[in-house]
C-alpha cells in the first residue's frame, strides 16, 4: 500500500494550500515555496490527523484571534513530492518552518 493512500484527497489539498502550491509555479520539475502555514479559528480535524501522522506540525497563536496554525513538516513535503512527482524546496528563509 502506497504511503500516499494514508491521507485523504482533502488532506493532500490542505498540504498543497499551506505551501502555496499551484502547478503553474513549477519550473523544471521544481516548486519553491515561500510560505508554510494555514490558520483556523478552531482546531481542524483533517489537520489534526495530519499532525498525528507526522505530515504537519501545529502551534497555537495566542493573539487577538487565538488561532490554530498548521505547518507542513519535512515528512509532509516528502509526501507531496511523491504525490506530485516534483521536487519541493523551501525558499531559504522558510527552512525554519519545516520540523
Amino acid at each position: 500500500m502506497s504511503e500516499n493512500l494514508a491521507i485523504t484527497p482533502e488532506q493532500l489539498d490542505l498540504l498543497q494550500h499551506a505551501i502555496g502550491y499551484t502547478s503553474e509555479k513549477v519550473e523544471n520539475g521544481i516548486f519553491v515555496f515561500g510560505r508554510n502555514w494555514c490558520a483556523y479559528k478552531e482546531e481542524n480535524a483533517s489537520w489534526e490527523e495530519l499532525v498525528k501522522k507526522g505530515y504537519a506540525s501545529k502551534r497555537a497563536l495566542r493573539n487577538l484571534f487565538d488561532e490554530a496554525v498548521y505547518h507542513v513538516s519535512k515528512k509532509g513535503v516528502k509526501l507531496l513530492e511523491t504525490s506530485l512527482l516534483i521536487s519541493i524546496i523551501p525558499r531559504s528563509d522558510m527552512e525554519e518552518t519545516l520540523k
